[in-house]
């Protein structure tokens, strides 16, 4: 198993999300149908609840070993923090060809 240091964990999961969304940018408009639809497959699917499981878990352990190591501050929530950096990366994407319109920059 690779260790890495909590920030080197962390940045990697910054990372990994963003090049995600670039290679899979059909994942954005899964989404966005699946939320159109009030998370109808979502709601059925025992898989996506047991990987989320697993990756919050995974978070989580980054982060009790960055507050132990002293990078990181208590009370992180795991779940809120993966919200945030799929938020980031979702708003680019989906809002690129808009914000290229309104912010007149490409």
């Amino acid at each position: 198993m690779l260790y890495l240091e909590p920030k080197d964990a962390l940045e990697r999961l910054v990372w990994f999300t963003w090049q995600y969304y670039l290679k899979n940018l059909e994942f954005i408009t899964l989404v966005n149908s699946e939320n159109l639809r009030r998370a109808k497959h979502l709601k059925r699917s025992e898989l996506v609840k047991a990987e989320t499981r697993k990756f919050v878990a995974m978070v989580s352990g980054i982060f009790e070993r960055g507050v132990s190591s002293g990078d990181f501050r208590a009370g992180i929530d795991p779940v809120q923090l993966n919200i945030t950096i799929a938020a980031i990366g979702y708003y680019y994407l989906t809002n690129r060809f808009a914000g290229s319109i309104i912010f007149e920059r490409d």
